[in-house]
Formats: C-alpha cells, sequence, structure tokens
C-alpha cells in the first residue's frame, strides 16, 4: 500500500484524521488479501469488467494466486461500456474481452427464466449476465473451478444508487440498516448465480461477501467514510481510497458505479423481452 495518500476529494471531512484513516485501510488491506488469496487453491476465472470493484479484486488475486492458470473475463452488448473501456493491466494473466449479440443474451435470459424463480429484475439481469459469462467460458477449453466474482462491495460500502437518498433523507443510523438488509438480498442472489453456474460446472467464490471481511467492512468502517449525505455520486468512498492506495489508475478510483446489467448492456435487451411478452418474471 502507499504510504502517503491524497484523500481530500474523497473523504473532505477527515482531512485532520490521518491516524485514523490509514489504521482502517491497514485493517481493510488485511482482510481484503486474506479474502481473495484463498482462491489459491483453485483454477479461476475472474469476472472483470475495470470497474473499481472488479480491479481491487484481480490486483490482490495477482498478488496472491497463480495467474497463469488463470483468465479475466469480460462479455458485453454491441458499444457496451464493459467491452468499449475495459482494458487489463495484469502482467501474465489472460483476458477474454468478449462483444454478445442480441441474440445471445435473449437466449440467455429465456435460459436463466427455467433455472431460476426470480422476480427481482435486477437479479434476474444479474443471473443472466452470469449465464453468458459461464457460457463463454465452456467454449474454451480451460477448465475453471471457480468463478470469483466481486459482489458485496455495493452492499457493505454503499453503492447502490439508494445509498445517496437514504443518507441524506434518513441519516446513518438508515444507512446501516439498509446495509444488513442489502447483505441478505445479496446472499439470495449468490445462491441463484450458484444454480446458473453449476449447469456449467463451475462455483462462484465471492471474496468480498466472504464472512471476515463483511465483518469487518461493517464493524470496522462508519458509514460516513463509504458515503457523503449530500447527494453522494460516487459512493464507496473508502473503498475507492483503498484502491487508490493499491495503484490502481485514477480513472477507476473516480470512475462512478454503474450495475453490472447496465454496464454489459444487458438491461435494455431484458426488458425489450419483457414489453413484448417473450419473457415473463415470477411476481
Amino acid at each position: 500500500m502507499q504510504s502517503e495518500l491524497d484523500y481530500s476529494e474523497l473523504l473532505p471531512d477527515y482531512s485532520n484524521s490521518r491516524s485514523t484513516i490509514s489504521s482502517i485501510l491497514k485493517g481493510l488491506d488485511a482482510v481484503a488479501l486474506d479474502a481473495v488469496s484463498k482462491a489459491r487453491r483453485w483454477k479461476c476465472a475472474l469476472s472483470f469488467s475495470a470497474g473499481i470493484d472488479s480491479s481491487i479484486m484481480a490486483t490482490l488475486f495477482s498478488q496472491t494466486c497463480n495467474v497463469e492458470e488463470s483468465v479475466l473475463i469480460t462479455l458485453g452488448a454491441k458499444d457496451s461500456m464493459d467491452v468499449r473501456e475495459s482494458s487489463s493491466e495484469y502482467e501474465g494473466m489472460k483476458w477474454v474481452c468478449q462483444e454478445v449479440s442480441k441474440e445471445r443474451i435473449e437466449n440467455a435470459a429465456i435460459n436463466v427464466s427455467k433455472i431460476v424463480d426470480v422476480s427481482n429484475l435486477a437479479h434476474f439481469e444479474d443471473c443472466s449476465a452470469f449465464y453468458l459469462i459461464a457460457e463463454e467460458l465452456s467454449k474454451h477449453s480451460w477448465k475453471f473451478e471457480r468463478l470469483l466474482t466481486a459482489n458485496g462491495t455495493d452492499e457493505v460500502f454503499c453503492g447502490y444508487d439508494r445509498f445517496k437518498r437514504y443518507a441524506r433523507e434518513y441519516g446513518y443510523g438508515f444507512v446501516e440498516q439498509e446495509i444488513s438488509r442489502s447483505l441478505t438480498a445479496a446472499r439470495m442472489l449468490k445462491k441463484q448465480v450458484g444454480m446458473i453456474l453449476a449447469r456449467f460446472g463451475l462455483e462462484a467464490f465471492d471474496p468480498f461477501l466472504e464472512d471476515d471481511f463483511v465483518s469487518f467492512a461493517c464493524g470496522n468502517i462508519p458509514s460516513e467514510l463509504k458515503i457523503l449525505k449530500d447527494d453522494d455520486r460516487l459512493r464507496k468512498r473508502i473503498w475507492r481510497l483503498y484502491g487508490r492506495s493499491l495503484g490502481i489508475p485514477e480513472k477507476i478510483v473516480l470512475k462512478p458505479k454503474k450495475a453490472m446489467q447496465f454496464s454489459m448492456g444487458i438491461d435494455k435487451v431484458i426488458r425489450s423481452m419483457i414489453k413484448r411478452n417473450s419473457l415473463k418474471l415470477n411476481s
């Protein structure tokens, strides 16, 4: 980790608390590194969008695991953000960046509707995204045991847009309650994704949903370090600062969040299917 960090624009109210921030970052580094390092026992593929979450995961993975037997995988619809803006800077690690057609997304959505019982549109779109990733991996000769995801960080570090409104209107006490509710939903999604991946002989590994990581992030990092009360469009601030400490490029550290289904370009396709009644979610 870098010893001297500029965090004035990320944590403007903590300009006189360098020792406190440094202590938290040190603890966060320990639990994040330990969580990701557990993947070294498997041959892994990493779901990679080159956003702050997957970039931190890939950086820690490259420090502790066997990159020569691993691959980063990036998928997206034509002109999607993930395909257009992603790039890999992890030496020694293979990178697959593949554009997927509208027809392929539609086929994935139909198949997902037959595998899992999902009424939440965002969860359904996430499941469809992971179906596409697993399907793409199955086309190659590689035999991976785990698919690593960066799921969990939006829950524990207040990444979703709704956290912005909750912090502004209801305060940090309500934000803490929403973190807990969001983690419950994330663990339900984890089970649903697991059912999808199992069809392709894969299991998910979500290091940032590991108990020790979640316990530290929720018990040792106050919400004030995650999100500002004043209409915070960036969010996940201490997590972004941690990314900066790892040497993640500034364009990624300060890149606004875009949910997986939007950055991959899946949402428009699935919403269109629902609108024309070619796809129905369970109510």
